[in-house]
């Protein structure tokens, strides 16, 4: 299994717990640069390592193999890579590892590159744009998303 999908692992059952990378890290006895770097797939998983994270998180270190999860991550990606490009999904693991692109993201991807390759777009103000949606909350979305949609 690849360090990417064992980050992808660790990260989800650190938020299941409700740790902070930090507070991982000192359950681990490890640095939170560290658990940062293996979340988002930068730095490999040693044995010793995985034990230690394991063992903070109350599970066995087989559950980061888990071959069923592993299986259905590894189907998802791959489809998703052969749509949007290999190069270009793993960037965006490495920039926003815990972040799993999934067909929703892969449509909203897909729409804000034909934004920016239009040649009348400015990415400085879609990126703006794309912070202000973020900073909203789910409800305001909801709003901006009916409005825009005109339902």
């Amino acid at each position: 299994m690849n360090n990417i999908l064992l980050g992808r692992k660790l990260s989800r059952l650190r938020k299941q717990h409700a740790l902070s990378t930090v507070e991982l890290a000192k359950k681990a006895g490890l640095s939170q640069p560290q658990i940062s770097r293996l979340e988002n797939g930068k730095q490999g998983f040693r044995s010793a390592t995985l034990s230690r994270l394991a063992k903070a998180l109350d599970v066995t270190p087989a559950y980061f193999f888990d071959s069923q999860d592993a299986s259905k991550d590894i189907a998802k990606m791959k489809s998703i890579r052969s749509d949007l490009g290999k190069d270009f999904i793993d960037d965006l693991v490495i920039q926003f590892g815990e972040i799993i692109v999934t067909p929703g993201y892969k449509q909203t991807i897909k729409r804000l590159t034909a934004a920016l390759v239009k040649k009348d777009c400015d990415a400085k103000i879609l990126r703006r744009l794309i912070d202000k949606v973020i900073a909203m909350n789910n409800k305001d979305r909801a709003k901006l998303l009916a409005k825009i949609t005109g339902k």
